[in-house]
């Protein structure tokens, strides 16, 4: 097998030979990533962790407790408060508060609005459920 050596000085040379062309690139793409900042619009995020507490009742709290207890109800549980955080009477509210009417009077419909700034995910084996939400500013956000 050929050993591969790579001779630092001759690197060196050769980032000297073409440093022309490499700061002609990096200012091009600096000019081109400051034109993008000027043009795209803000997004902003909210991130917040909520912890569901579980129904116990007195059958639930005592398979909980046994290795093995039921986590296919637990998942199925934290995917139906999720569900209900994205639900039309939880975020029509949120729109008309928030949300500024078109030219034609309208709000921004409720399955678009949901798909484009709710985001629901729960953290594995925890009673955690991550919302993230997005605005076009703090205050929506």
């Amino acid at each position: 097998m050929e050993e591969i050596t790579i001779d630092l000085k001759d690197l060196f040379q050769v980032v000297m030979d073409h440093k022309k062309k490499i700061a002609a690139i990096t200012a091009a793409f600096m000019i081109a990533g400051g034109a993008y900042l000027c043009i795209a619009s803000p997004v902003y995020q909210s991130t917040s962790l909520l912890r569901i507490k579980q129904d116990k009742g007195l059958g639930d709290s005592l398979m909980s407790k046994v290795s093995g207890g039921n986590t296919l109800d637990d998942k199925q549980r934290m995917m139906t408060d999720a569900e209900i955080l994205k639900s039309r009477n939880v975020v029509l509210p949120v729109i008309e508060k928030t949300e500024e009417r078109d030219d034609d009077g309208e709000l921004p419909d409720y399955e678009s609005y949901v798909k484009k700034h709710i985001v629901t995910k729960p953290y594995k084996d925890t009673e955690i459920l991550e919302v993230d939400v997005t605005g076009k500013s703090p205050e929506q956000a």
